[in-house]
């Protein structure tokens, strides 16, 4: 799935017309660093779960987002988070 996204990133950077009318804007090294550290909250929550009286282990997890999905936005973070750390075995 990663692949798939960056691959599909890059192809929007790449064509200048989307590029331009879209105004699109890079994720920077600092932000990486913001995403990577919101997945440890995913994880967080997961394991916190998994060992609460209340969870039955046949049951899945899920986790919701709200937010306005754009770039720079602490929603995106959290949702890309989410997607990494379902990326990363997380389920």
């Amino acid at each position: 799935m990663l692949i798939i996204v960056q691959d599909t990133v890059k192809a929007l950077f790449a064509d200048r017309k989307i590029n331009q009318t879209l105004n699109l804007g890079a994720v920077n090294s600092i932000n990486w660093a913001r995403i990577l550290a919101q997945t440890t909250y995913y994880f967080h929550a997961y394991f916190t779960l998994t060992k609460s009286p209340a969870y039955k282990a046949n049951h899945k997890v899920r986790f919701v987002v709200v937010g306005v999905l754009r770039a720079q936005n602490p929603s995106f973070r959290c949702i890309a988070s989410c997607l990494y750390s379902v990326d990363m075995s997380l389920k």
